[in-house]
């Protein structure tokens, strides 16, 4: 079982329980099959493929947040192309970018299907005995993705505490974030 907290300043707050029970882990969805984004994306811009995770944000690395030194822009990480001009696809005379693809996947790809999205920028194995802990946090969710060496990928979705719950309704947490 892990705990989420959550500083503002004063000391840290309950924030969520994350039970790691391998029973209790989600489907990892192909972020190539969530249907109404594809077909929106489709339908908007004629782009019926964006590049991977892997290529347009190719280099990802994370931060992560220490209490014991506790900087707020320590553990936010913000998803950015290292090529956001480079075109990647031509239709009807537009040029789609990098950033463009990035930014379609930003505002229309939700929950599991984002995450799932973004995980494949992550090496798909890790070194022996390694294991990683990756956090997203998406309207008002938070999520775990437990990456074990041998393993592999499990998501998992916390359970907010009953102080998080009103914050998180109310999406106010997303000016925290920035």
């Amino acid at each position: 079982m892990e705990y989420v907290v959550r500083q503002e300043g004063g000391e840290p707050e309950p924030w969520a329980v994350l039970r790691l029970r391998p029973d209790l882990a989600l489907t990892m969805p192909d972020p190539q099959r969530a249907e109404g984004f594809w077909r929106d994306l489709y339908r908007a811009t004629g782009l019926a493929a964006l590049p991977r995770a892997s290529t347009l944000l190719r280099g990802l690395t994370t931060g992560a947040f220490d209490l014991a030194e506790p900087d707020p822009r320590q553990g936010s990480n913000v998803l950015a192309c290292p090529r956001p001009d480079a075109v990647f696809k031509r239709v009807a005379g537009r040029r789609y970018t990098h950033a463009e693809a990035l930014g379609f996947v930003r505002d229309k790809l939700r929950g599991v299907h984002l995450i799932s999205w973004i995980e494949e920028a992550f090496p798909r194995r890790l070194a022996p005995g390694e294991i990683v802990h990756r956090y997203y946090v998406d309207r008002g969710h938070v999520y775990l993705i437990r990456h074990h060496w041998a393993a592999g990928r499990a998501l998992f979705l916390a359970q907010p505490s009953q102080e998080a719950l009103p914050l998180m309704a109310s999406q106010a947490w997303r000016r925290h974030a920035a």
